[in-house]
């Protein structure tokens, strides 16, 4: 009897340590953005960019404003004097007119200009192997344990991607640019500080920020 109960309690420890060991895992999933692809003008030499105007297009306006944020509060621990587009244009739900947009770059005086196109969340379905764990039977010669064996189950994810290029205002040369996709973004705030925390580490990388 006391056999058993320790069988029955084993079982048990090993259930609640598989659930442990999922939720932790569970806590340690974070947004997170990687770039896939990218390019950089091998010939630039003006040094790290200084000042820039950031202009996040597609998606909402709120999302827009989210990650235009982002990338000048990330700019701005830099020591870059980054400004969020949305403050120099008045607000419209249609793209900017390039010439109004130059303008108020121009204006703006600044080095360096960013722009970032938000593409469509894609969605889809992973395969996954799911554990099976052994549970305590008990026949004619005590008790034992069933084998181990797993299932596939469809696991649902997402992906935010986005295009990028950073511009020299004063030549109007194409510095930089790159494709970056954040997994299973968990909010719009999360990615927009993910895809900002990567972006500025990989432009710093290229010696175009500071």
């Amino acid at each position: 009897m006391e056999h058993q109960q320790g069988v029955i309690k084993m079982g048990a420890s090993m259930r609640i340590g598989a659930l442990l060991a999922s939720v932790s895992l569970l806590a340690a999933c974070a947004t997170t953005s990687t770039v896939q692809s990218q390019w950089q003008d091998p010939a630039y030499k003006g040094g790290p960019i200084k000042s820039a105007v950031v202009l996040a297009i597609g998606g909402s306006i709120t999302e827009q404003r989210i990650f235009e944020d982002s990338v000048v509060a990330r700019m701005q621990t830099l020591g870059v004097q980054a400004t969020p587009a949305y403050a120099l244009l008045p607000p419209s739900s249609t793209p900017v007119a390039e010439a109004d947009l130059e303008s108020a770059v121009r204006k703006a005086g600044v080095q360096g200009f960013m722009l970032i196109k938000l593409l469509p969340t894609e969605t889809g379905y992973q395969s996954v192997a799911q554990p099976v764990f052994p549970q305590p039977m008990f026949g004619w010669y005590g008790p034992y344990q069933n084998f181990y064996s797993s299932y596939q189950t469809l696991v649902p994810y997402s992906i935010a991607s986005s295009q990028t290029t950073l511009w020299d205002t004063q030549t109007r040369r194409l510095l930089w640019s790159g494709n970056l996709q954040s997994f299973d973004p968990a909010s719009v705030a999360a990615t927009a500080s993910a895809y900002a925390a990567t972006l500025s580490k990989t432009l710093q990388k290229g010696g175009l920020l500071p």
